[in-house]
């Protein structure tokens, strides 16, 4: 969380990149993930962006419509969407192959990599390999 916060103090871009992990421990009332989304996310410290294919792993969790559409108003009033396109999924692709990562993992370090963005997970292990900047949020 120290790096992070000096981060935050120090950088003029505020814009970071949440996995799907942290915005999926938010819905489900995880304490700790409110709390540090009431800290800095609808506080204003920083710009939440997800990648397009994590909005495809939070609807896949949706059960039925009116859930769909609370989460599609939730998402699409906190966050910026970053949107897979070719580059990024061709990028994905050869990160996969590469680093035999998830390819879901590879969608999301790819698009923080193109936006050039660091990546807020709670899971940074799976990065570490990666040109990316990382932060856990309660580290």
């Amino acid at each position: 969380m120290i790096e992070l916060k000096n981060y935050l103090r120090t950088s003029f871009n505020k814009v970071l990149l949440f996995d799907t992990d942290l915005v999926a421990d938010f819905l489900k009332g995880d304490k700790r993930c409110i709390s540090f989304f009431e800290t800095y996310v609808f506080s204003g410290l920083l710009t939440p962006t997800i990648s397009s294919f994590t909005a495809a792993e939070l609807f896949l969790g949706a059960r039925d419509k009116r859930e769909e559409q609370n989460l599609d108003l939730w998402l699409s009033s906190v966050f910026e969407v970053m949107d897979a396109d070719y580059g990024v999924m061709k990028e994905a692709g050869i990160l996969k192959r590469k680093n035999r990562m998830v390819i879901g993992d590879a969608v999301i370090a790819a698009t923080a990599m193109k936006e050039r963005v660091p990546l807020l997970t709670l899971n940074p292990d799976k990065y570490r390999k990666l040109n990316i900047k990382i932060f856990n949020p309660y580290v």
